[in-house]
């Protein structure tokens, strides 16, 4: 956090009772994204506030470490390197209490989203997380993908009834287990990365084309294969993936993916095949369904 030397103010700092009101529509919220369009909401109301966003440390500028900002960092493994930057137009006694104060009231509600949404075994993202974001994507709501692009995969483990029937549950956890912790390393805490159900995964991803994509968990898919997991030896893994559109249905678009997934595990396993290489999809006339 940035110092900020005090200066008299005339403006009236909030009323416990607006902070209490203020606390109470914050943690009435029940999804990430709409908690921290609250929070930010909230603090722009009550305090006098210029600027305000959340946004990497490192994307800080030098204004940014001049007379009135704060920079509060975020709490959690997946807000790591993230700050809260708070320019105050007038800075009052107790504002930086009132800052710090939501900041971790905010933090504390997250976790308890985040612990609704993960994963008890693997710790990922699960299902409800996953039809969230994938509704907020295919809606528009979550806002424009650094690529203009956004593409759903489905990954499978295969034959991983045989690792379970061969070796036991408890080694089936540990490949499920160990596989979380390639995804995490191979995409990044920040990509659309779940666990879907059972041995199968899903990802959100960013990505220009088709061919970009499917490099990409090609390129993971090899990965997995020369992993030794432990008790078990070499595993491998099959993926489909599919374009996501603006409007489509994510029931829809978690069947074209899954079609995908079939088809790759078809063709032999251990590989990854698009959606829009399948037949059908070449059939669908061009221009029925609006991409980002």
């Amino acid at each position: 956090m940035l110092p900020l030397s005090s200066r008299p103010t005339e403006a009236a700092a909030p009323a416990p009772i607006d902070l209490l009101d203020s606390a109470v529509a914050l943690t009435r919220e029940k999804e990430r994204a709409a908690l921290r369009s609250s929070l930010l909401r909230t603090l722009s109301e009550m305090l006098p506030i210029s600027e305000l966003r959340m946004q990497d440390v490192a994307a800080a500028t030098q204004e940014e470490a001049g007379e009135g900002w704060y920079m509060l960092p975020l709490a959690g493994v997946e807000r790591e390197g993230r700050v809260l930057a708070v320019q105050l137009a007038e800075p009052r006694d107790g504002d930086e209490r009132i800052l710090q104060s939501f900041l971790r009231l905010y933090e504390n509600f997250l976790a308890v989203i985040d612990e609704s949404e993960r994963d008890q075994l693997t710790g990922m993202l699960n299902r409800r997380a996953f039809d969230l974001r994938l509704g907020a994507v295919t809606s528009g709501l979550s806002g424009p993908l650094p690529s203009g692009q956004a593409w759903l995969a489905l990954l499978d483990i295969d034959h991983f009834k045989r690792i379970n029937d061969g070796y036991g549950h408890l080694f089936g956890d540990e490949v499920l287990v160990l596989l979380a912790r390639l995804l995490r390393a191979h995409f990044g805490v920040r990509e659309g990365v779940y666990r879907y159900g059972g041995e199968e995964f899903a990802l959100v991803l960013a990505g220009e084309t088709a061919e970009a994509v499917q490099r990409r968990l090609d390129g993971f898919r090899a990965v997995v294969a020369e992993q030794r997991f432990p008790g078990v030896g070499n595993v491998t893994l099959s993926a489909g993936f599919c374009a996501i559109a603006r409007g489509v249905a994510p029931p829809l678009l978690v069947e074209y993916a899954d079609r995908a997934l079939y088809a790759a595990k078809d063709g032999g396993r251990d590989r990854v095949v698009a959606y829009e290489s399948l037949p059908e999809a070449r059939q669908r006339r061009s221009g029925d369904i609006e991409l980002f």
